[in-house]
């Protein structure tokens, strides 16, 4: 299929509309895969600096009175690593507990997971309704189309609402990647 934009055909309004809706939920799809993905992985790595600390915490007050016997000079190092580990494992237990900003919940990471599945959707319809518009053997003309974007629109609710509430920050480089992955995918599928 060629570019949209190289096909030789005027562009409607609603033909415009649609294409402009096709980026705009493609840029969500993947802003939700990259943000729910690095709350997953800032999960894990809290998780492993809590376990990691606790195990040097332990093995330190298993072997501190062996080493206080035996080796009284390296005594103060057991000590301080107990100290530092629990401080290490205190600190970040409370960061997850008490900065949802940090960590994110599971069900609210849940939640946008379902928005991903709805979107995917919705995205997969708008496409179909889009490529058919321009096949030769489709009936889809401008009034079909917009008739049809209306009723896949009429689905979408506050859908848009909870997912700009779940997701709490992008960074720069983040945004970047969203729009080089959505320009990458139109120019790819529809390129010619």
């Amino acid at each position: 299929m060629k570019n949209k934009l190289d096909m030789g055909l005027e562009q409607s309004i609603i033909v415009n509309k649609v294409w402009s809706e096709m980026h705009r939920i493609k840029s969500w799809l993947i802003q939700i895969e990259l943000y729910t993905n690095r709350q997953r992985h800032n999960t894990k790595v809290y998780s492993m600096v809590v376990i990691v600390s606790s195990m040097i915490c332990l093995l330190c007050a298993i072997a501190n009175p062996i080493i206080q016997n035996n080796l009284q000079q390296y005594s103060y190092i057991c000590n301080w690593l107990i100290g530092l580990s629990s401080i290490t494992a205190t600190i970040t237990s409370v960061i997850k507990d008490f900065m949802p900003q940090i960590k994110q919940p599971e069900s609210e990471l849940f939640e946008l997971d379902k928005l991903h599945n709805f979107y995917t959707g919705f995205f997969q319809k708008l496409e179909v309704a889009f490529i058919l518009r321009y096949d030769e053997k489709s009936d889809m003309n401008d009034e079909k189309l917009i008739n049809e974007y209306d009723n896949i629109a009429k689905t979408e609710g506050n859908r848009q609402s909870k997912m700009n509430n779940l997701i709490r920050g992008l960074s720069k480089k983040e945004k970047k990647i969203i729009d080089d992955q959505t320009e990458q995918y139109f120019q790819i599928t529809y390129k010619s």
